[in-house]
């Protein structure tokens, strides 16, 4: 008997619907939140390969400058290659969750020991690696930029001020990316706005940059609306894992 409930392949592009519209959580986040899809997909779904694949076409367009969502989506694509048992994908996608968990909270643990030795901070746009060492800073200052709406999501009072105002205020700035990309000799950030004028008001000064590194790639990343590229000059140091 056929199964009503069961989705239809033209059907399974609108579970990410609610990802695809997200605009409040960062690339990490959607990652592990895609991720999950996935899993409850399996779970509840029983698929063949044709549906899981098609699942995975659409997490690998879902945000394209989101550069993580779709390197995650690719490792499912390889594992999918040589073991089609889906209790064993299904485990393998719950590994996947836990590593980028335990990624981010490395990642935090780092940033937290940069910044330890200073009271006044830059950051811009948002990103929860980010948020968490906010929100874990108790004694510090954090300043954002006045047009940076992306900024005002972090759980902890910012600081808003003019560019002169953020070169005199801060010591160094921490960022998060949404993809780092290596290209002919240059590395260019993509990330929210104001990304780049926060870093070029801060061009004298040390800024971190905090990104797994499924977000390091070396093609051409497609830039949605809010977010921007530009090239990361010598100041900017890369923390990955």
């Amino acid at each position: 008997m056929q199964n009503h409930n069961k989705l239809q392949v033209w059907e399974i592009g609108f579970l990410f619907d609610d990802i695809r519209r997200n605009r409040e959580d960062g690339a990490t986040t959607l990652a592990i939140k895609s991720l999950r899809k996935i899993y409850d997909f399996i779970s509840s779904q029983n698929p063949d390969k044709e549906h899981i694949l098609k699942l995975i076409g659409e997490m690998k367009k879902l945000r394209p400058s989101m550069v993580i969502i779709s390197s995650y989506a690719e490792k499912i694509k390889i594992f999918l290659e040589s073991n089609k048992d889906l209790q064993n994908l299904k485990d393998f996608i719950a590994s996947l969750i836990d590593e980028i968990e335990q990624k981010r909270k490395k990642l935090v643990d780092i940033g937290l020991q940069i910044i330890k030795p200073y009271s006044l901070i830059g950051v811009v746009s948002f990103s929860s690696i980010l948020n968490e060492i906010i929100i874990s800073s108790e004694a510090k200052k954090f300043f954002a930029l006045s047009e940076d709406n992306h900024a005002k999501r972090f759980k902890k009072n910012i600081i808003f001020v003019d560019e002169q105002q953020l070169k005199n205020s801060v010591e160094i700035g921490i960022m998060g990316a949404d993809a780092v990309i290596s290209k002919e000799k240059e590395i260019f950030i993509l990330n929210g706005f104001p990304s780049k004028k926060f870093c070029d008001a801060l061009k004298d000064k040390k800024v971190f940059v905090f990104a797994e590194k499924e977000k390091f790639v070396s093609y051409d990343v497609e830039v949605e609306d809010g977010f921007e590229k530009f090239r990361a000059t010598d100041n900017i140091f890369f923390i990955s894992i």
